[in-house]
C-alpha cells in the first residue's frame, strides 16, 4: 500500500471546514477530546474506502503516526498517537510534550498509530498554557533519529526557514522516513 495514503486521508478531514468549525467552537476540553476522536473515525473509514476501491485486500495496511496540536486561546491541546514528537521551545529551552508510544523494550515498534485497522490504543492528549514567543515544532520521528536536540533546537533558533534545513539535514542523517 501507498505509505502516505494514511496520512492523506487523515489531513483531507483536519482540512475540511466542517471539522474546523466544529473543533474550533468546541467549549472545553471533553468537546474537544470528542472531536478528535470523530476525526479518528472518519479518517480510517475514508482510508478503508480508499483501499478497497483500489481492490486491496482485507490483509493490507497502510499506518502512519499522528501528532495533532490544537490551539483555544493560550491553551495548546497535544495529542499524540505514535512516536514522532511535538516540542515547546521556551526561552532557549526545548522541551517534549508528547510521549513516544513505542514498545518498552524495543523503541522501533511503535504501539500508537492511525491506520485502517482499529485503533490499539488511545492517543495522549496533554494540555499546555503558551506564553508569547514560544514555539511549537512538530517533527517525525526521522528527524529526531538523525538529528540532535541540541541541534534541533539551535537550528530553529538561529535558521530563516528553521523547517526545511532541518529536513534538509535530516534526508542527510537519518536512515527514518521523514
Amino acid at each position: 500500500v501507498h505509505p502516505c495514503w494514511c496520512t492523506e486521508e487523515y489531513l483531507k478531514v483536519l482540512q475540511e471546514s466542517y471539522f474546523l468549525r466544529t473543533i474550533q467552537a468546541a467549549e472545553n476540553r471533553e468537546d474537544i477530546r470528542n472531536h478528535i476522536d470523530v476525526l479518528l473515525k472518519e479518517g480510517r473509514k475514508r482510508l478503508m474506502f480508499r483501499m478497497n476501491h483500489a481492490g486491496l485486500g482485507r490483509n493490507a495496511v497502510s499506518a502512519s503516526t499522528l501528532s495533532l496540536v490544537l490551539f483555544q486561546g493560550n491553551q495548546l491541546c497535544c495529542y499524540n498517537l505514535g512516536d514522532s514528537p511535538v516540542f515547546l521551545l521556551r526561552d532557549g529551552n526545548m522541551e517534549e510534550i508528547s510521549r513516544a508510544q513505542t514498545d518498552v523494550v524495543n523503541k522501533n515498534i511503535i504501539t500508537g498509530f492511525v491506520s485502517n485497522l482499529p485503533l490499539t490504543r488511545e492517543g495522549e492528549c496533554s494540555w499546555h498554557e503558551l506564553r508569547e514567543g514560544d514555539i511549537i515544532l512538530l517533527c517525525s520521528d526521522g528527524i529526531t533519529k538523525g538529528i540532535s536536540l541540541e541541534t534541533i533546537k539551535e537550528v530553529v533558533y538561529e535558521k530563516d526557514m528553521p523547517a526545511l534545513e532541518l529536513v534538509k539535514m535530516a534526508e542527510k542523517r537519518s536512515a527514518d522516513n521523514l
